[in-house]
């Protein structure tokens, strides 16, 4: 069975199954709050019901509480073993306050670069800066997350004996850290390039004109001039 969970190794090879197709994948939920394989991997000899309403008995690899004489285990019931999240107020809240901050920054983003650079050359920086948003965010982000998708697939469906298919369990706990540690270095290594910016932009004084001085000088220098 799965032991210990969803989040649990898998082990299909206990000495209380019965043989079955390992390629039929069918979970069952014991008694004991463990998700296994299938009724066969979790040892079950009798089976009542039909489609999500399975009931599964005599499973010698589930120590039920009560076992009736004649039999070597507990009972299941069809589907996984639910879990409870507690967490979820919490992650709600974080998650609103991070989309949030995420669209705020935009603006005093755009600022600081007009503000940086000299004034000949900031649309050369807004287009440098929009390219590497593609390059390094929006193009190699869905790839890079789509990997450790992947890569924290625990049990994974195959097709003719290698041919690799739709993932049938994750490791649950190890993507939700792995998924906060890839959205939070990006985050940690802009606050410190902003930081150095504004650090090295307050040593030049006078370089260049703030952005209202230059938009009052290039109006001033539409006006038509007298002459006489």
């Amino acid at each position: 069975g799965i032991v210990g969970g969803i989040n649990g190794a898998i082990n299909i090879t206990g000495t209380c199954s019965i043989a079955g197709n390992p390629d039929n994948y069918s979970p069952i939920c014991g008694e004991n709050k463990v998700t296994y394989f299938s009724d066969c991997y979790a040892g079950c000899g009798l089976t009542t019901g039909t489609g999500d309403g399975k009931e599964y008995f005599n499973c010698s690899c589930i120590q039920g509480s009560f076992v009736p004489s004649g039999w070597q285990g507990g009972s299941a019931k069809a589907g996984k073993c639910s879990e409870s999240c507690n967490q979820l107020p919490g992650f709600l809240v974080g998650l609103f306050f991070a989309m949030l901050f995420t669209f705020l920054v935009n603006v005093p983003a755009t600022q600081v670069l007009l503000r940086a650079a000299p004034p000949e050359h900031r649309s050369t920086g807004m287009g440098i800066q929009s390219v590497l948003f593609r390059c390094l965010g929006a193009i190699p982000g869905p790839i890079i997350f789509g990997d450790i998708i992947d890569k924290n697939c625990i049990f994974q469906e195959t097709k003719c004996g290698d041919q690799l298919q739709s993932c049938w369990e994750y490791d649950n706990e190890k993507l939700r850290v792995d998924f906060v540690l890839l959205a939070i270095l990006p985050k940690l290594v802009s606050i410190i390039c902003f930081f150095l910016s504004w650090y090295y932009f307050r040593k030049v004084k006078g370089s260049y004109a703030p952005l209202h001085d230059a938009a009052q000088l290039q109006e001033s220098a539409a006006l038509p001039h007298d002459e006489s």
